[in-house]
């Protein structure tokens, strides 16, 4: 199984007071950390949707061999990059993995974790982790819908469209409070970097 995978770090981060892709947690920035995530778990391709300063984040991804994508139209929202990213991934790849830039520690176990329950499970269109009894980052969304996603009109975003196809997806318990946690504001940035360097969750 040919596996992709679409980080979304097109945004302005206007909550966050700074450009977050660029914010550190340890010796990475949150771009580097989403991007060491997927390559340490096997994922074949890596696309990063760029929008709001992509030439900063240019030096940053010439680190690392993966490839960008520029979202011209940034400003209309994430599910513009979500489109963006889909169109650009590998025609090869039979499911891809959609993770925002702003969350930075998820494990790699519980990517594993959701490649091996899609490869016993051939039914399943989308599958989330589950933490705590809620959903998170990132879901694992099989080639089918591609062509879906591609042609939806926006109405309620990707959530509103998954929600059409509940009944094909399913959930995937993990050990990761990460997937529930997302870089807002600095107060997030500086509680993400404390469990990252003394006390793990």
């Amino acid at each position: 199984m040919q596996l992709g995978a679409i980080i979304l770090a097109a945004g302005l981060s206007t909550r966050a007071g700074e450009f977050k892709p660029l914010l550190s947690i340890g010796p990475q920035t949150l771009l580097g950390h989403t991007i060491s995530l997927f390559q340490s778990s096997g994922v074949d391709d890596i696309v990063v949707v760029t929008g709001h300063q992509s030439e900063d984040l240019q030096q940053e991804l010439n680190r690392y061999s993966c490839r960008s994508v520029l979202n011209e139209n940034f400003s209309n929202g994430m599910f513009s990059s979500v489109q963006v990213g889909v169109e650009a991934l590998d025609t090869l790849s039979d499911a891809f993995f959609l993770l925002p830039v702003d969350m930075p520690l998820v494990r790699q176990e519980t990517i594993i974790n959701l490649m091996e329950e899609m490869e016993q499970d051939p039914h399943s269109l989308v599958f989330y982790p589950e933490c705590q009894t809620r959903r998170g980052h990132p879901p694992l969304i099989r080639r089918d819908l591609a062509a879906v996603i591609l042609s939806y009109d926006d109405q309620g975003g990707l959530r509103a469209l998954l929600r059409r196809y509940r009944h094909k997806s399913r959930n995937v318990v993990v050990d990761d409070p990460y997937i529930l946690l997302d870089v807002d504001t600095q107060n997030d940035l500086i509680l993400l970097e404390d469990h990252f360097l003394n006390k793990p969750l």
